[in-house]
């Protein structure tokens, strides 16, 4: 975890990084973005998630509305702010990483955890 108070050991010659970035400053998960007319992801990068079997995986991120009375699932509007997410179906490693409407659930046929629709028996 980040903590821009704690610099202690730190080289003072080098460049502080900043959190929850990557792929060349794109959000990560749970991060704020910005959606997109021409793609689903808005600006979001990408979550290295490592499966069962032990092999890596890139799961693209995607730009989700924030809109609590929108529809479970829902992009962010072109321009509209939204949170970075893992979409449905889609490799997580917990609960909180998954779109809104979806849990992180063990899933035998893809060798590890996906994002699932909320059940009845997950209730």
């Amino acid at each position: 975890i980040f903590d821009p108070d704690e610099d202690e050991g730190r080289d003072p010659d080098e460049e502080p990084q900043t959190p929850g970035l990557s792929e060349a400053g794109k959000p990560e998960i749970g991060m704020r973005c910005v959606g997109s007319r021409w793609n689903n992801r808005g600006n979001c990068g990408k979550l290295s998630i490592q499966r069962f079997n032990g092999v890596p995986f890139n799961v693209q991120l995607y730009c989700y509305s924030v809109v609590l009375t929108g529809k479970p699932g829902a992009k962010a509007s072109t321009g509209a702010s939204g949170v970075c997410k893992v979409p449905r179906r889609k490799f997580c490693l917990s609960d909180e990483q998954c779109r809104r409407g979806t849990y992180c659930r063990a899933c035998e046929k893809s060798n590890g955890y996906t994002c699932q629709e909320v059940t009845q028996d997950y209730m």
